[in-house]
């Protein structure tokens, strides 16, 4: 059977929203899903971090699941 890959991308974002930095923190153990998800990770827009947190930036650790159809 085919298997399931999973890749977790380690990143930080900063009080404006911007991704500062990124790395595979697990690898799906194939270099083509692991580059797809940090691409989706530098491509991503997000919202300033919000009033009420006081740190200067947020650390995320996001996984992606890639099952073959």
């Amino acid at each position: 059977g085919l298997t399931i890959q999973q890749a977790v991308v380690a990143f930080v974002i900063d009080r404006e929203g911007n991704v500062t930095d990124k790395n595979i923190e697990k690898s799906s153990g194939s270099q083509e899903f692991d580059m797809a998800a940090l691409r989706a990770i530098q491509n991503s827009h997000f919202p300033p971090l919000p009033v009420g947190y006081n740190e200067p930036t947020l650390r995320v650790h996001m996984g992606f699941i890639h099952e073959p159809d």
